[in-house]
């Protein structure tokens, strides 16, 4: 069988059995692609509920580490392109995977890596196909999306794998390097998914924590000033219980969605380590 049109899913798990269902109950595979779940040690019925769809995985020890998860099912996969689905988000529409098969179906020979859209509340538009390069992100027009909802050439990947040095933020340091080598980047129109993170609320401040300060180490800039910072927050801090109380997301999200912001906002104050 010939892979060169098919394409690969990996979705890294760890205790994700509120979710995983959803996802994959949602994703309609075409013949030749393939689901593969890299579990870190769940403790709960994450692999139980991998076995009844009857897919594969790989088993990693605890603790789970973004790249060193990646890394592993990008080694696992067959096919020329690897989409990326975070175990927690779940797609909006069943035709995700063939958003994708068009979107490499286009894709010229610069192209390396596409995102979709994620978000708490579904989007309002569908994301137009917009094109990144070193030019854009440079002149604040692109900025990356993230490893929730996204698709690699597997090729690209091999040159250069996700970083099992830095603790979050390797969707960042791939494409800083990608783009750097002179490929582009895509957002790819009606690829968006919902996005059900179901951490602790030390968790999410701790996700937030360390994603700031790993962007400001790969991307050296000036912080906000402290106004801006402030009013940042404080906007946060009102649009999530505003969606709450439209029951346009759970409570939980809520809290979630503010604990991550507190550690976005307290990760821009404070200087970085040399």
């Amino acid at each position: 069988m010939s892979y060169c049109s098919s394409l690969s899913v990996v979705i890294r798990t760890y205790n994700s059995s509120r979710t995983i269902s959803q996802l994959l109950s949602r994703l309609r595979p075409e013949s030749g692609d393939e689901i593969i779940i890299v579990d870190s040690g769940s403790t709960d019925s994450t692999l139980h509920i991998a076995h009844q769809y009857s897919l594969p995985f790989i088993s990693l020890k605890p603790p789970f580490h973004y790249s060193t998860s990646l890394n592993a099912g990008f080694s696992k996969a067959r096919t020329p392109w690897v989409v990326v689905i975070s175990s927690h988000c779940i797609p909006l529409s069943y035709d995700l995977i063939q958003l994708f098969h068009a979107f490499i179906e286009n894709a010229d020979a610069k192209s390396v890596v596409g995102y979709g859209k994620v978000g708490v509340v579904p989007p309002k538009a569908a994301h137009p196909d917009v094109i990144g390069n070193q030019l854009a992100f440079e002149s604040g027009r692109f900025f990356p999306g993230g490893n929730g909802l996204a698709i690699y050439r597997r090729s690209a990947w091999e040159s250069h794998p996700f970083d099992e040095g830095i603790d979050t933020a390797e969707d960042l340091e791939w494409f800083l390097w990608a783009i750097g080598q002179g490929y582009t980047a895509h957002f790819i129109p009606g690829a968006s998914a919902i996005y059900l993170n179901q951490g602790s609320l030390a968790h999410m401040f701790r996700k937030g924590w360390l994603e700031v300060r790993r962007t400001r180490a790969l991307i050296p800039y000036s912080r906000r000033n402290l106004s801006s910072m402030v009013s940042g927050l404080a906007l946060n801090y009102a649009y999530y219980p505003w969606l709450a109380l439209r029951l346009k997301i759970p409570v939980s999200t809520m809290f979630r969605q503010c604990a991550h912001s507190l550690g976005a906002f307290l990760a821009e104050l404070f200087p970085l380590k040399p």
